[in-house]
């Protein structure tokens, strides 16, 4: 999580690092851009590869949220994403600890 958070990118509330959020094996990345996202992703690719672990696409989810004022001003693209060279699923609700994020 250290190693996420030393990267420089993704969110912040304040000067709080939000990027990743862990629970056991459960890992949340939240990025404010597709690049922020793809190099989160590399890194954890990198620490599978180092400690042979491996995140699997089939178990991942992706959700892409956007400002109201874009939504209907123009169409956002949803960026692709992969792990472990297969495509992470776009999906527009996902349970995460018994809540729902949507």
């Amino acid at each position: 999580m250290r190693g996420l958070a030393n990267l420089g990118v993704g969110c912040y509330i304040g000067d709080c690092y939000v990027g990743a959020l862990a629970y056991a094996d459960d890992i949340v990345l939240i990025a404010p851009s597709a690049n922020a996202m793809r190099k989160m992703l590399g890194f954890c690719e990198q620490y599978a590869l180092e400690y042979n672990i491996m995140f699997n696409a089939n178990k991942s989810k992706c959700m892409f949220f956007s400002s109201k004022r874009y939504i209907g001003r123009l169409h956002v693209q949803r960026p692709p994403f992969y792990i472990n060279n297969s495509a992470v699923e776009y999906v527009d609700q996902w349970p995460h600890l018994g809540r729902y994020i949507k």
